[in-house]
This record gives C-alpha cells, sequence and structure tokens, in this order.
C-alpha cells in the first residue's frame, strides 16, 4: 500500500510525519472494472495479513463505469460502486435521437458519430468494441456521469475519512500520523482496446477535472493499458 508523506514544518525532520492519502478510483469498461475489484481484494488481504477488519476504508473510494445493464465483470465491485449508462430496452438509435435533439451538439459530433444503419450492437451488453460507441453514450450520460462523480467526491471528503486513515497508519505502521487532513488523488483505470472504457476515457476525465477544479490537476492520474 503507498504511503504519501506530507512534510511537516513545525520543527520535525521533513518527511518524518506522514499519512494515507485518500483516494478515488474509476474503473471504466469491463476492464477497468475488474482491475478495481482486483484492487480491493489486494487491499482486504492486506488488511486482513495485518490482523485488521477486512472493511476497507471510506477514504478510498471505488466507482466501476460502464455500458452493461447488470455488472459483467469478473470479479466486479459492490452493487453501489458501479453506474450502468444504458438502461433496459435502450437502443443505440435512441441514444443518438437524443444527442441530435440538440443543435448546440452537432458539430461536435459530426465528424465521428456511428450511424446507426446496420449497426449490430446491443448496447445493454455493451459498445461492441466501438469507442465511438462508448464516446457517444459518454455524451448521453454526462449530467448522469458527473452528479455520481460528484457523490463519489463528496463522500471522500466526510467528517470522519481523515480521521479513519490516521488511526489506520498508526495501526498498520505503529507510528504516529501526521493528522489533519489527508490529501486525495483521482486514479482513472482503463483498457485503450475496448469500446467502453476507450470511449468513455476522454469524457469521464475532463468530468472529473470539473469536479475537481483545475488546483487539483495534478493530482489526477490515469492508468490506461491495452
Amino acid at each position: 500500500m503507498r504511503i504519501v508523506g506530507q512534510p511537516m514544518s513545525h520543527g520535525r525532520l521533513e518527511g518524518e510525519d506522514v499519512v494515507y492519502a485518500k483516494f478515488m478510483f474509476v474503473g471504466l469498461g469491463g476492464a477497468g472494472g475488474r482491475t478495481l475489484a482486483r484492487l480491493q481484494g489486494e487491499i482486504r488481504s492486506w488488511l486482513k495479513e495485518n490482523g485488521r477488519p477486512e472493511t476497507i476504508p471510506e477514504g478510498w473510494q471505488f466507482l466501476h463505469i460502464d455500458t452493461p445493464v447488470i455488472c459483467d465483470a469478473v470479479p466486479m465491485v459492490a452493487e453501489n460502486e458501479y453506474l450502468n449508462l444504458v438502461e433496459p430496452g435502450t437502443d443505440y438509435q435512441s441514444v443518438l435521437a437524443t444527442l441530435n435533439s440538440d443543435p448546440t451538439l452537432h458539430a461536435e459530433l459530426q465528424n465521428w458519430q456511428v450511424s446507426p444503419v446496420g449497426l449490430r450492437v446491443d448496447i445493454t451488453t455493451g459498445a461492441g468494441q466501438y469507442r465511438a460507441i462508448g464516446s457517444t453514450i459518454a455524451f448521453e450520460k454526462a449530467s448522469l456521469i458527473r452528479r455520481k462523480i460528484r457523490d463519489v467526491s463528496e463522500a471522500l471528503q466526510r467528517d470522519t475519512t481523515d480521521s479513519e486513515l490516521n488511526e489506520l497508519y498508526q495501526k498498520m505502521t505503529l507510528k504516529k500520523a501526521a493528522g489533519g487532513a489527508s490529501p486525495s488523488y483521482c486514479v482513472v483505470l482503463s483498457s485503450l482496446a475496448g469500446g467502453t472504457g476507450a470511449g468513455l476515457l476522454l469524457t469521464v476525465c475532463d468530468l472529473i477535472r470539473g469536479t475537481w477544479g483545475e488546483d487539483n490537476d495534478d493530482k489526477i492520474f490515469g492508468v490506461l493499458y491495452t
């Protein structure tokens, strides 16, 4: 488990006091969701090996965003950590119809929008390896994604998260934690080889930056793989 140190300036040596940072992990598409679940498994194993309850601290939040109505990632995160972007019975043509009803988006969509003619992709189960389909769904569900990112970000900043992480740090390391507010970071996990994750990536990252603010640009990272 990575420890993020915050140098203190009250007569202590730099790096003497450290805390566990707060993290929001966002997994996109099937691969991103599987990575989140495996990461959770590693954290629980680490807690168990050190004689701690296997409950992940609230200061480490997880959000899996994907298209399927029911999460099909194996392993998977908890139900309340999963955001599905497509409702039962929704088809790609209806998504396009919603977007095309907003003239302000026409210029943005005209060069890469996938024509529904002859397209045989059931978006309730995925984007069919089409990044443009994933991108189109991200545009149509941007407000939903923004609300969920905001909710998870707010959960990260609850009054109890700092004290919980400080207590965990002290019990795991037998050292005194720095106390005060822990720094917050966001890590986006996604494959670039599929349809949903790769298609969601740019829009989701823009929404995270908009939620966290420009001052936190250096605290948002991506782990991308093929």
